[in-house]
């Protein structure tokens, strides 16, 4: 329950209030307690991934994105 609850955070940040950098954290954080947990909640939160980095790439955030992500533990190629 608490793991969906992060995950719909992130959403709300993104889709609803366009701070992405919060929405990363939050689907970061739900990403990494999926992929630990084998959920198949993980490819919701990889997808929701997917597409801020696409918006960020456009605003020309995609460092302040990698930081998010090597924050969270989580590796970018």
């Amino acid at each position: 329950m608490i793991r969906r609850f992060i995950t719909e955070l992130g959403q709300i940040y993104f889709a609803n209030l366009k701070d992405h950098e919060k929405a990363l954290d939050y689907t970061c954080k739900a990403y990494r307690i999926y992929n630990e947990q084998k959920s198949p909640y993980r490819s919701d939160a990889e997808a929701v991934i997917s597409r801020i980095y696409k918006d960020m790439k456009e605003e020309n955030k995609i460092d302040k994105f990698k930081e998010i992500l090597k924050s969270n533990n989580i590796k970018f190629d």
